[in-house]
């Protein structure tokens, strides 16, 4: 059962850091560890943006209305499909997510936060899996129009 992590980068690191995901992996991977008063907390707090959860849960819920068992309890979220099940926890700037496969994130969940943003970060620690959740052609709108002119 897959393990993950999933982040809200700021536009302004999503930009400079999308081929350099190496980076962004080696600081995010310990995110739960910076103890509070850190200058490491604070780092990984301007780099992440707060995930809009009430927004976030409601694009879920309907994205998923009438064909999947779709339960939610607070910042909790658990969806089953018919052979697939995934459960979030959204904390802020983090969601912590599980599922039967990661095959079975990717169609119930992963599909949907594409959509709805394009700047997701996602970590899977059992494999040491990492990377954005849209490919860069998709993200065009969120780029500086400076970056085409640096290209010639």
């Amino acid at each position: 059962m897959p393990n993950y992590s999933i982040f809200l980068v700021n536009s302004e690191f999503a930009n400079h850091y999308y081929y350099r995901s190496e980076i962004l992996y080696r600081f995010l991977r310990k995110f739960d560890v910076y103890p509070v008063d850190s200058i490491n907390y604070k780092q990984s707090r301007y780099v992440t943006s707060e995930i809009p959860v009430r927004e976030l849960m409601d694009y879920l819920a309907l994205c998923h209305s009438g064909e999947n068992a779709f339960e939610k309890k607070g910042n909790v979220l658990r969806i089953e499909g018919q052979s697939d099940v995934a459960e979030l926890l959204i904390a802020g700037t983090c969601i912590y997510g599980s599922s039967s496969s990661f095959s079975g994130a990717e169609k119930l969940l992963f599909q949907y936060f594409r959509r709805f943003n394009s700047r997701f970060f996602i970590i899977e620690y059992d494999s040491d899996n990492y990377g954005w959740i849209s490919p860069i052609g998709k993200r065009h709108k969120d780029l500086n129009t400076r970056l085409l002119y640096s290209l010639l």
